[in-house]
Parts: structure tokens; sequence; C-alpha cells
């Protein structure tokens, strides 16, 4: 700030020459109205503008740095295995296992011929060998397209999804549990169920039985509306408690 100076007295001027002004980046002063104020020296705005890209871009990738080391489950569970330890570099490949247990999931494998036949949300029935005795209700949650080579033979893979009333036995069990599953593909009533081997093809794709009637077989059309690898289920035909012949000779009393 400029003052106008006493009679007598010399003006005093402030140094343009400052060593403060040189340290800050600044190259001498320019007034503005009554205030003088220092002028930027373009090449260090230009070094000051670079160092403050170069902090913000580390700023960036600390960040995204953080996100990596950050590690946030999709949803609540169980941890099963940690295959590393505090210091260890994680390249690739899994180091942490983590389980869903709020839903119980069997994987199961069938034959495929029996893949025309499954579908979605079909009731099912597991029973695992650790806990004899007790079934578990549930439904088919999903079925692979593709099939899957079990021991050099084809399989369908398919996932049970188990009912809510399994997890207070099977909350606290080990994964990977070894099970068997019966998936119902149909339901039938009013039926008389005859062992397979009873049963005899027609020319006609229709069905057969030999009935024993007076100590003689005597072969009578039926009508089979289910089979499995065991049993077939007959609507007509047949009456619970009739005796049938079956392919080694031997005889078999249907039963309801």
């Amino acid at each position: 700030m400029w003052r106008q100076p006493k009679p007598g007295c010399k003006p005093v001027r402030l140094s343009v020459t400052n060593p403060w002004a040189r340290l800050l980046g600044y190259q001498g002063w320019s007034r503005t109205g009554e205030m003088l104020v220092p002028r930027r020296d373009p090449k260090a705005l230009e070094m000051d503008q670079a160092e403050l890209s170069k902090a913000q871009a580390q700023l960036a990738v600390a960040k995204q740095e953080q996100q990596y080391l950050d590690l946030v489950a999709p949803s609540n569970g169980r941890v099963l295995a940690i295959n590393a330890v505090v210091g260890d570099h994680i390249s690739s490949g899994t180091f942490l296992t983590l389980v869903d247990d709020s839903q119980l999931l069997v994987q199961a494998n069938m034959d495929e011929t029996d893949l025309s036949n499954l579908k979605a949300s079909q009731a099912a029935t597991v029973n695992f060998d650790a806990l004899p005795g007790q079934s578990f209700n549930g439904q088919v949650a999903s079925i692979n397209p593709s099939l899957a080579n079990v021991r050099g033979a084809s399989a369908v893979a398919i996932q049970v999804l188990l009912d809510p009333g399994a997890l207070q036995d099977l909350k606290n069990r080990p994964v990977g549990l070894s099970a068997s599953v019966d998936v119902i593909v149909g339901q039938v009533t009013n039926a008389v169920i005859v062992p397979l081997e009873a049963l005899q093809q027609q020319a006609d794709g229709t069905y057969a039985v030999n009935v024993i009637r007076n100590g003689q077989p005597q072969l009578q059309k039926v009508t089979v509306v289910l089979s499995d690898y065991t049993s077939a289920a007959i609507t007509s035909g047949l009456n619970a408690g009739d005796t049938v012949k079956l392919g080694s000779q031997q005889t078999a009393e249907g039963v309801p």
C-alpha cells in the first residue's frame, strides 16, 4: 500500500526482490487499486498444477487398491476354509470358501434316461447316510442341460433345495454328506403296484401280465400309468391281491 510521504521524508518502496516472493514461486508485484498483489510465475504455476494432477492420480490409484483389499461377502454364510495366511500374495485361484447355510442344496446325478421326466419344482425326498431313519423333503431347484460323466456313464446333474424344516437338523452338519435322492416325477391314486419284471410288452405297444387263476397263468392286458426301475403302477386289468407270474417263473401279489 502506498502512502503520501510527510514533508521532509523520502518515499519508501517495497522491494521487488523479496526472497519470500521467490521462495513461494512469485515474481514481482503488481498494483491493484491501493493493494500490492503478487504476480505468479507461469512456469511455477505449471509445475504446481502438474504436482496436483500427480497427487490426484495417486489418490485415485490408492482408492482403487483399497477396493481390492476390502473383501465383502455377497451374502451371509459360514467360512469353510481359508487357504492363505497374513502376508501371502494372492494372484489367482480360490483362497476362501464361503457357504450360504440359509438354504441347503443337494447335488444329485440322475440317469440320462430320466431327463425327459425331470422338471423344476418337482418334489423330492433326500436320505443322508449319516442320518439313518430320517428323510428330508425338498424340490428340484435346477437341472443341468449338459450331461455329466460319472464313472464312465452319462448322468443328469440336478440340485434339490431342501425345505426350511431341514435347517435345524442339518445346519451344523459338514458340507459334502453322502445322500440318496428320489424325485417324484408323477403320482397316481387307486393303482395296483406290481414288480416291473411281471410286465410283458405286446406288439401293439400295450402291456400285459400273466395272472395266476385256478393255478394256471392267464395273459391279462393292463394299463400302466407310471413305472420306475423296480415297479409299475396299474390302474386297470388287475385287482389288489391278484397273483402275477414273474419273468423268472416266480409269482408275486399285486399291492395297492
